[in-house]
């Protein structure tokens, strides 16, 4: 979880910095597609 202020969330970068945070959770998020079986 990535909370965001009020004053992130309204600010002309939230979404360079919503990028951000996804480029960096992406390693993690690809690991666990690897490991858990597809989803019926």
């Amino acid at each position: 979880m990535h909370t965001l202020t009020d004053k992130e969330l309204l600010s002309s970068s939230v979404v360079q910095a919503s990028a951000a945070v996804f480029k960096t959770m992406k390693p993690f998020l690809d690991y666990l597609g690897s490991i858990l079986p597809p989803m019926a």
